[in-house]
């Protein structure tokens, strides 16, 4: 029989490690005056800061957390201790070609960036084959189903972003797909911070707050509506800006303004 111990995961200490290097670079590139607000959003340098938070610092540390809870939030033990080391590697090696790509954008260097996505993509589907089987053999707990929806959020990131890396290596590929790839900015955006980050935080808070205050887990209805609307609001305001780019219908727009209003009452109940 496992003992609690060999169920966590032995490498998070190395992915926050990784992780605040990551944050560093970020804030050096800030303070150097490489990025916004000293050059524009869509500056190449800014890009890459972006996602050396994003990535580099966010989802590398809450997949670290969720390494590290998941076993806590299901009482089931990760499948394999070595893939989360594996996801470092890749993961790492994936957002360094990326870097590179944003930073030579306009040269030879710039088609690092669509391969570069990819082993993130990759990273992303080798943690998630190491996270989903306990958290599947979990889905009666709100917090498993809340982490569910939000690693699924997190793939539609990553799809989402390899998108914009070949358009901008590409540009007969930008010009033929130029309001899609607008509107799926948006839902990028939405996937990573409304159905990433804030589900996936919801959800562990669920199981980990009761165990801090020795209180019941059981949220009752209240926590039922706190993931129905945000689940919701998610997957409307992913679809909303894709619909509205495809049939340019006042009533997607609607339908976005819906969405985040979901999002705004499930946060509320939270």
């Amino acid at each position: 029989m496992n003992t609690f111990g060999d169920r966590l995961s032995r490498h998070t200490p190395a992915l926050f490690a990784c992780a605040l290097v990551n944050l560093l670079l970020a804030e050096l590139m800030i303070a150097a005056g490489l990025t916004w607000p000293s050059r524009s959003l869509a500056a190449a340098p800014t890009l890459a800061a972006t996602h050396l938070v994003t990535l580099g610092w966010l989802t590398l540390l809450m997949l670290g957390a969720l390494f590290q809870f998941v076993p806590v939030i299901t009482n089931r033990p990760l499948p394999s201790q070595r893939l989360v080391l594996a996801v470092l590697i890749v993961f790492e090696t994936g957002l360094g070609l990326m870097l590179a790509g944003f930073l030579g954008i306009a040269g030879p260097a710039g088609t690092l960036l669509p391969p570069g996505g990819a082993l993130v993509l990759v990273a992303i589907l080798l943690a998630l084959a190491d996270l989903l089987p306990p958290l599947w053999g979990a889905a009666h707990s709100l917090s498993a189903r809340c982490v569910l929806v939000g690693s699924g959020a997190l793939l539609l990131t990553a799809a989402l972003g390899i998108c914009f890396a070949l358009a901008l290596r590409v540009p007969a590929l930008a010009a033929h797909a130029g309001a899609l790839l607008g509107s799926a900015l948006s839902a990028h955006l939405l996937a990573g911070l409304a159905g990433w980050l804030t589900l996936t935080a919801i959800g562990v808070s669920y199981k980990l707050m009761p165990m801090f205050l020795l209180a019941p887990e059981d949220r009752g209805v209240l926590g039922e509506l706190v993931f129905a609307a945000t689940s919701a609001g998610f997957l409307l305001g992913v679809a909303a800006p894709i619909g509205y780019a495809l049939q340019r219908s006042p009533a997607w727009l609607l339908l976005q303004t819906a969405a985040l209003a979901l999002i705004g009452v499930g946060i509320a109940l939270y």
